[in-house]
């Protein structure tokens, strides 16, 4: 059985979903009112921190968008272009420093990126198969699991 991203996340204050260009933050106090993020190409994956104050998405293109939503707009905090094109999973690292992005390549598969600069911190290679999902270890030291196509 192969692991596909989900298009919903949640956090204390939001339910986050995405739809073609569109990452959309639902308040659960008022469900009916959404927020939304645009993006150039369509979203491929997006997901809340941890404690979910901020939200990172990703689109076909590879541009990376972190946001932190609050009950009457979003504010664009870090925006990063052709981080990696064909990207189909992410996920942060419990201090919220880093994002880690998985997907399609020929030599790599996935980068982590540290969010405050946009450098990035590490490539995933090594792989012969796309991969479709990532987690990091919530503590320290940082490791990270993933799940793809590889026999």
């Amino acid at each position: 059985m192969r692991g596909f991203s989900s298009s919903l996340d949640v956090s204390d204050m939001f339910i986050l979903t995405f739809n073609a260009n569109s990452v959309i933050f639902r308040p659960h106090q008022h469900p009916q009112k959404s927020l939304v993020l645009n993006h150039v190409s369509d979203v491929v994956a997006a997901r809340f921190s941890h404690d979910g104050r901020f939200a990172a998405s990703i689109d076909a293109k590879g541009t990376l968008i972190i946001s932190e939503p609050i009950p009457d707009r979003i504010i664009q905090v870090y925006q990063y272009d052709n981080v990696f094109p064909n990207a189909k999973y992410l996920d942060w690292s419990a201090d919220k420093k880093k994002v880690c992005i998985v997907g399609e390549g020929k030599t790599k598969f996935g980068k982590v990126i540290s969010i405050d600069t946009g450098i990035t911190a590490g490539d995933i290679g090594s792989i012969s198969a796309t991969v479709n999902s990532c987690s990091f270890r919530p503590e320290r030291p940082y490791k990270l699991v993933m799940g793809g196509d590889e026999l």
